[in-house]
């Protein structure tokens, strides 16, 4: 019988360190789609002359464990996966909800935490330590659940396991984020958005992961992350061009396009489908919106304008372009790894 990709399963944890593999995982989940477990090998021959026209040598260049998991946004693995990539979370129960309930505030931190990623497809199964979040995507369309795009780099792993180790339940099951009755706000020119008509969004956190490497190795011996991107897109069906106006101009009543950056903001809010008092809130600040204006269509089809900007940014040392705030069942999700974290280690051994 042939391999069968639409049995798959996600399993993550967090690790102390960036060489200490985590044992067992603390969420399993579906997919959507993505690669889990990937690895690829690139091979290299040297020229040499050697009495004939064929290599006569072949060494391994490099390895690379890029896996990518495609999923929805469950509530409870969803945060840990936005704290990895952003870097710094806040967790505290939330009075609001109730007994029970917990509030969880992802920011921009100065650096990220590594996570050890499980990944089966069918009976492959394969393991990748070490893992940073290079890039995470968050879209929102129609009334569909929230979709996630999650591409990861790591610096080691295994492949032809037994089984995911543990006993745990997949996330599938306790509901995910939806658009449905969604709360959406934008303002092009200020940070205090006002509710919009939108068609689709959707939220990027770009950290220009790279692989470094060194004399003797074949996989690489750390991630470096670069500059975080906070990127926005959001497609609006307006009634006006007021918004587009304050893009250019600044302001509602002004006519002549600015020279000066116009800074805006977006706000979004989505609950989970199975218990409105778990959401997930997104808010941008301090964002340089660019867009289009419509073309003109003789079918007088609906028009729209999107404002899209590859990276809000921040006013002071301290703040950050994105805060991300997430009301669910789970306590925390940094706990005692947190301390241990950025302790620096030597790389490991040559591979």
């Amino acid at each position: 019988m042939s391999v069968n990709p639409s049995i798959a399963f996600a399993a993550v944890a967090l690790q102390t360190d960036r060489d200490t593999a985590a044992e067992t995982p603390k969420y399993l989940h579906g997919l959507t789609g993505g690669t889990p477990y990937a690895v690829s090998k690139s091979t290299a021959s040297r020229a040499v002359s050697c009495g004939n026209r064929a290599a006569s040598n072949a060494r391994v260049e490099s390895i690379e464990a890029n896996p990518t998991v495609n999923t929805l946004c469950y509530p409870d693995v969803f945060p840990l996966y936005l704290y990895a990539a952003l870097g710094a979370i806040k967790s505290s129960p939330d009075s609001t909800a109730g007994a029970g309930y917990h509030k969880h505030v992802i920011t921009m931190g100065a650096d990220l935490p590594y996570l050890t990623l499980w990944g089966q497809l069918d009976k492959g199964i394969g393991k990748t330590v070490g893992c940073r979040v290079g890039n995470l995507q968050i879209t929102a369309s129609g009334n569909d659940y929230l979709d996630a795009a999650i591409s990861l780099m790591g610096i080691d792993s295994k492949f032809g396991l037994s089984e995911i180790p543990g006993a745990l339940k997949a996330s599938c099951y306790d509901g995910q984020f939806i658009t449905t009755d969604c709360e959406f706000k934008l303002d092009t020119a200020s940070a205090d958005p006002k509710v919009a008509l939108v068609s689709e969004a959707s939220f990027t956190i770009e950290n220009n992961a790279a692989a470094q490497s060194s004399l003797g190795r074949a996989m690489p011996r750390d991630i470096g992350i670069g500059q975080l991107a906070a990127g926005v897109s959001v497609t609006t069906i307006p009634d006006d061009f007021k918004q587009f106006q304050k893009m250019l101009t600044g302001s509602e009543s002004a006519t002549d396009v600015s020279s000066k950056v116009v800074f805006g903001s977006v706000y979004a809010k989505f609950v989970l489908d199975s218990d409105a008092k778990q959401y997930i809130e997104i808010k941008y600040d301090h964002v340089p919106f660019s867009a289009e204006f419509p073309e003109a269509d003789p079918e007088g089809n609906e028009a729209t304008i999107q404002f899209t900007c590859d990276s809000a940014i921040v006013r002071d040392a301290k703040s950050s372009p994105v805060t991300i705030t997430v009301v669910n069942k789970v306590e925390n999700y940094a706990g005692a790894a947190a301390a241990a974290m950025f302790t620096a280690k030597a790389p490991k051994a040559s591979k």
